[in-house]
């Protein structure tokens, strides 16, 4: 008897959690959620042959998975550059790309992003060296954050 009043209390409480908020209650829904993946990069620097203010040039390819129940907007704005060896910072570089920026419920889209020039020295290149990117992403769902790039050669053209 005991195990059988166990089983209807917990049905209880799975139908109350089940029916017992409806979609208009703020309270019960989830937090927009998004993932970021990183699938492919290069970075590195035409130095030939007269340098320019900003020689560097970086493309990043990331994957973004909308998990939410609404149509969100996505940016992927610029990412800090460390690196390995030392794991020191050596700058920020911004991005801009021709993507839409919108993700319907359940979509997954792949956004390809171009450092933008920033007409001024941002860092030695550091030609040869493994580095990092530590990307940001951005919704006003969700807010900001941040994930890693693989490692990355800094190629240079001299």
């Amino acid at each position: 008897m005991r195990f059988l009043s166990r089983i209807i209390g917990v049905a209880a409480v799975v139908l109350l959690a089940t029916f017992g908020c409806s979609d208009d209650d703020p309270t019960f829904r989830v937090a927009p959620r998004l993932q970021f993946r990183f699938l492919s990069g290069t970075i590195g620097a035409n130095l030939m042959p007269i340098v320019p203010p900003d020689p560097i040039q970086a493309t990043v390819s990331v994957e973004v998975s909308n998990l939410t129940g609404d149509t969100v907007s996505v940016t992927v704005p610029g990412a800090d550059v460390f690196l390995v060896r030392t794991n020191a910072k050596l700058g920020r570089i911004d991005f801009a790309t021709a993507w839409g920026g919108r993700l319907n419920p359940g979509q997954v889209d792949t956004l390809t992003v171009a450092k933008i020039n920033a007409g001024v020295k941002l860092f030695d290149p550091p030609c040869t060296e493994d580095v990092v990117l530590r990307i940001t992403g951005q919704s006003p769902a969700i807010g900001s954050v941040t994930f890693d790039s693989d490692t990355l050669t800094f190629g240079c053209v001299f």
